[in-house]
């Protein structure tokens, strides 16, 4: 499947999900397991606890680095950088 690059790229654009959809998904998740009393027990027994709300962390971006090759310098758009992913 990894030689067949057509597939890899379809499968990637299918699994990559906006941050807001991200963001909404996993929250749903979160209220899906601390409303559910089976799990919220079993979690307590263990001592574990999910938060209503998801972390802020306060964070910057940095600037793309040059991409060297030979005496060659390469930079590349931080919009389009994961799409190398596939």
């Amino acid at each position: 499947m990894r030689d067949n690059v057509s597939v890899m790229r379809g499968l990637a654009q299918h699994t990559r999900v906006e941050h807001s959809k991200w963001m909404w998904n996993l929250l749903e998740f979160m209220a899906l397991i601390n409303n559910n009393e089976a799990i919220h027990n079993d979690m307590d027994s263990c001592g574990l606890r999910l938060n209503d709300s998801l972390v802020r962390i306060d964070a910057r971006v940095l600037p793309p680095e040059k991409v060297m090759q030979g005496s060659i310098a390469y930079r590349y758009s931080a919009a389009t950088a994961d799409s190398a992913d596939f």
